[in-house]
């Protein structure tokens, strides 16, 4: 008489596996709070109101590069014209792909 046991996956395994999600979640959660206490955050929303500002021709700019150096002497954190221009790309595409209110 022979007895055969089902191959499947091991205990082992799906403790490991289940570790790792409990390690992907926490790493989520620093994350989260890194990005609570960072200064550059805090700067990034104060150039959104600034950007939306712009669009709304009350402050005239030539360019994405000319608000973006405007934007560098106004913040203490942020060092990179690229990445403000970046932002500015971004929110343009999430205006224009979001229905008129």
């Amino acid at each position: 008489m022979s007895l055969e046991f089902d191959k499947g996956p091991s205990m082992s395994s799906a403790f490991m596996a289940g570790m790792d999600v409990q390690k992907s979640l926490a790493g989520s959660k620093a994350a989260a709070k890194r990005l609570l206490n960072d200064p550059k955050q805090e700067e990034k929303k104060f150039i959104y109101e600034c950007w939306k500002e712009w669009k709304k021709n009350s402050i005239n700019y030539k360019s994405k590069a000319a608000f973006a150096r405007d934007m560098i002497e106004k913040c203490e954190y942020l060092t990179s014209t690229k990445k403000i221009e970046d932002w500015c790309r971004e929110w343009e595409k999430e205006t224009t792909t979001q229905p008129a209110q």
